[in-house]
């Protein structure tokens, strides 16, 4: 009998976890990984669809740093498959290694930044050291990095605005 209760009771953590991991399932079940943002995030939803439509698959597109999944760090390069400066932490160094480390020197604070600047020649700067193509500002990055009016201003002057919507920005570098 003890030994039944004891299995029994070895059943109720994965019960529970599947519960928990998906919000007790009161979202209808999809594969389509931008079925969220219809409602918590068109504008980025807006963004990312203009990103597949109108840049070449090597286009370096940034976005805030973010550390791992399940996380809204990461949601353009991950719905569009276009190269990053800088990935998922966890993620990256999963599948780097110990190589990570060296290959990531350097990036972390070059978005940084690119967010916070108010030179737009350093902006420029950072852009072509790192041969980034687009620069993503949505809500993430503007919590994240506490984007300013002056921030965002200098990284407009450095260059060209082409995709607005609601709080998402989408900025070209100039060639």
């Amino acid at each position: 009998v003890l030994s039944l209760l004891l299995a029994l009771s070895g059943l109720i953590f994965p019960l529970a976890a599947t519960y928990s991991k998906t919000g007790g399932f009161a979202t209808k079940p999809t594969f389509d990984a931008t079925a969220y943002l219809v409602e918590q995030g068109p504008a980025e939803l807006a963004a990312a669809d203009w990103v597949r439509q109108h840049t070449p698959p090597n286009a370096v597109v940034v976005e805030g740093k973010g550390a791992s999944y399940y996380s809204n760090y990461k949601r353009i390069s991950m719905l569009t498959g276009r190269p990053t400066l800088l990935g998922w932490d966890g993620h990256e160094s999963q599948w780097r290694g110990k190589a990570y480390g060296e290959m990531a020197q350097g990036r972390a604070e070059a978005l940084a930044t690119l967010y916070h600047s108010l030179s737009p020649e350093e902006i420029t700067q950072i852009l072509q050291t790192w041969q980034i193509d687009y620069v993503y500002v949505g809500p993430t990055e503007r919590s994240q990095y506490g984007i300013t009016a002056q921030s965002e201003r200098a990284l407009a002057l450095a260059t060209d605005l082409a995709f607005a919507e609601g709080d998402v920005r989408i900025y070209q570098r100039r060639r």
